[in-house]
């Protein structure tokens, strides 16, 4: 039984838990995290998730989970890339982009350089049927599309955008430091 931390409509914690699938309460949101590994080749790793997943089944997504009562948003972020992929991020790698208010959720966004190739990774087979790196236009293509605005409204889109074009510029000069 997976429990979440409750928060506020300003984000703060309530003293409350809920458990995972139970229904919000107006005013209740709770802690998710979405993760952008990042390549030197400028792209961004998208996942499918299993088709044995009860939301949104064999469809490409990204990195990203729920954190569980009493966890902070790093270790959450860092936890999702272990399970996930595979991938042990150092806390120093793990870099926070924004936190976006969604329904009944606060995305925490964060990104690292990731020099593992997709066809490395340790993928989770019962969250995930394949990764792969793809340009900013085929995220955008494929992750902003109409049925996720439910996840992806317009500021959480901007910030992304911010951070890939960010991260493009930066790699043009040779650095690994987006000028954010």
């Amino acid at each position: 039984m997976e429990l979440w931390d409750v928060m506020d409509a300003d984000g703060r914690l309530t003293g409350r838990t809920m458990q995972r699938g139970s229904a919000f309460g107006d005013g209740e949101y709770h802690l998710v995290v979405h993760i952008l590994p990042l390549d030197r080749q400028g792209r961004v790793l998208i996942q499918r998730r299993a088709e044995t997943k009860a939301q949104l089944p064999g469809r490409w997504y990204m990195t990203a989970g729920s954190a569980v009562a009493g966890e902070e948003s790093l270790a959450a972020a860092r936890r999702e890339c272990r399970e996930e992929l595979g991938i042990a991020v150092p806390e120093q790698e793990m870099h926070f982009l924004a936190r976006v208010k969604n329904w009944h959720s606060f995305a925490d966004l964060y990104w690292f350089c990731c020099d593992v190739p997709a066809g490395e990774m340790q993928i989770q087979k019962e969250e995930l049927s394949e990764v792969k790196f793809v340009t900013l236009e085929e995220f955008e293509a494929t992750i902003f599309i109409p049925e996720y605005e439910y996840f992806f409204g317009a500021d959480y889109r901007k910030e992304v955008r911010r951070l890939l074009t960010a991260w493009q510029d930066a790699l043009a000069r040779g650095e690994l430091t987006p000028r954010l």
